[in-house]
């Protein structure tokens, strides 16, 4: 059977100046991915220039000529011959902080949507939006739990590799342990090429300093097994809100989880999901109910100072600690979750929380102990297993009782709903067993 290919995120934590930077490339490479699109429409439209001297004159601040949206067009094949050829090395300064591996996948996925269909109306042919996302793939490597490299900046970026899955989180370091080992090889390669009489042959190895440098410093236990998730060559960079409402970098790498890895979905029933504060979840099911209890009193934690790399760290390591009280439960959950064929989970509405809920650090909270996490856990892996994952609205799950339905009535702290017929109960059990009616 083929291997499961899932999406993985890790969000970066970086500086001041290492945000700028990555928002830069981000901006260059939608850059570059408009200019290529702007171009092919020029030539589907019949007009005669080549890709370098469009590239040269944008880099001039001379934008390309508009093509209408509803001009029909007919795309040369010499001119996605053009684009497959274009490297980094022929790209305008202005475009100088993308790494050859993104030049190249932005290269190719304009020229693959073309190869089969190259006339139609531009809008429909060449539609002119952004990357969703921006193809990083070899010029980002993870480096361990805390930190991951980056092509073109000299220090590793802090990044929550930890806040996954411990299958998942090996993947990524599995592929850690091994760029060290290619990295030590290097410099032993190089070394013996010096002994021989090419000291010359440091001047690579200065080069690629900034890439070796860190992975010298560190011990490589790891080894690639196939028959366990392990880390295929894709990785995107894109920009997403998190809980607490900042909008910060992630990347989404991709694993490669082998079938059977995973045990396939066997419980023919649904299983409702609600998520919260005073318990990380609640689960219930067609007979029965149960809590993921919190196990910490922590709700939040002093702001490290964005511009100091030391304090972005120990920001990390205790928010991993208290990650690391919840991590079985939230594994175990996981299990639980993906056991059953359908999963029906709370929807959450991190922005209704800050702007309208009674407790507006609610989403922060929930990410720190890792509540909010279990979600993106059970997306990420449902196709492993099998289970159908649907998303439901909690508006109104804890105010109707659900087994007559009826309003029901629920007093501060919130933490009972009385119903009219069946009295109090849990607030929290009433909200997955509504989860689950969908």
């Amino acid at each position: 059977m083929p291997n499961h290919l899932i999406s993985v995120p890790t969000t970066l934590r970086p500086t001041t100046e290492q945000a700028r930077r990555l928002s830069d490339i981000v901006q260059q490479a939608n850059h570059l991915h408009l200019t290529l699109r702007r171009w092919l429409r020029l030539r589907a439209a019949g007009v005669v220039l080549t890709l370098r001297a469009a590239l040269d004159q944008v880099a001039a601040g001379q934008p390309l000529p508009d093509v209408h949206d509803r001009c029909e067009l007919q795309l040369p094949a010499a001119a996605l011959d053009e684009v497959r050829a274009l490297t980094v090395a022929d790209l305008p300064q202005i475009w100088g902080l993308l790494s050859p591996a993104t030049v190249r996948a932005i290269c190719h996925s304009n020229a693959k949507r073309l190869e089969n269909r190259r006339t139609g109306r531009a809008a429909e042919l060449l539609p002119l939006r952004p990357l969703n996302a921006v193809p990083m793939d070899a010029s980002v490597q993870p480096l361990d739990e805390f930190h991951i490299l980056l092509d073109g900046l000299r220090t590793p970026i802090v990044a929550d590799v930890w806040m996954l899955p411990a299958d998942l989180m090996d993947a990524l370091l599995i592929a850690a342990d091994e760029q060290t080992r290619q990295a030590r090889q290097y410099v032993t390669d190089t070394c013996e090429r010096v002994i021989r009489g090419e000291p010359s042959a440091l001047t690579a190895l200065y080069a690629d300093a900034s890439k070796i440098g860190e992975r010298l410093l560190r011990s490589a236990t790891r080894q690639i097994d196939q028959t366990r998730p392990h880390r295929a060559d894709y990785v995107q960079l894109r920009v997403v809100t998190e809980p607490a409402g900042g909008q910060v970098h992630q990347l989404v790498w991709t694993v490669r989880v082998p079938y059977g890895h995973r045990p396939l979905a066997s419980i023919d029933d649904t299983i409702g999901v609600d998520l919260g504060v005073r318990n990380l979840a609640t689960l219930a099911d067609d007979s029965s109910d149960w809590h993921v209890p919190r196990q910490t009193t922590t709700w939040d934690l002093p702001a490290p100072d964005p511009d100091d790399s030391h304090q972005l760290l120990i920001h990390a390591l205790a928010r991993r600690a208290v990650f690391e009280r919840h991590r079985a439960d939230l594994e175990l959950t996981l299990q639980q979750i993906l056991s059953y064929r359908r999963a029906h989970l709370e929807e959450l509405d991190y922005d209704g929380m800050r702007d309208h809920g009674r407790v507006p650090w609610a989403g922060e909270a929930m990410q720190l102990s890792g509540a909010s996490s279990l979600t993106g856990w059970v997306q990420m892996l449902k196709d492993v297993t099998g289970t159908r994952v649907r998303m439901v609205d909690p508006a109104g799950t804890s105010s109707r009782c659900p087994h007559c339905h009826r309003p029901c009535r629920r007093i501060s702290p919130f933490v009972v709903t009385t119903c009219p017929v069946h009295g109090d109960m849990d607030a929290d059990v009433v909200g997955a067993r509504m989860i689950r009616k969908g």
